[in-house]
């Protein structure tokens, strides 16, 4: 487990697309991999709540 990933509580394991976004992601600073993190949760969220409205 990387450090990011027990900040924001997964597993490396548990998120297989961790693997292929490593080498960019730790060419980032802190406050960017911060923002990152958020833009991509918020982005996961817009995504789930447009697939409940088509539903």
């Amino acid at each position: 487990m990387r450090a990011g990933d027990q900040a924001f509580g997964r597993s490396a394991a548990a998120d297989g697309a961790s693997f292929a976004m490593s080498a960019p992601i730790a060419r980032l600073g802190f406050r960017q991999r911060i923002e990152a993190a958020a833009n991509h949760q918020a982005s996961e969220h817009h995504a789930a709540a447009d697939s409940e409205a088509s539903r």
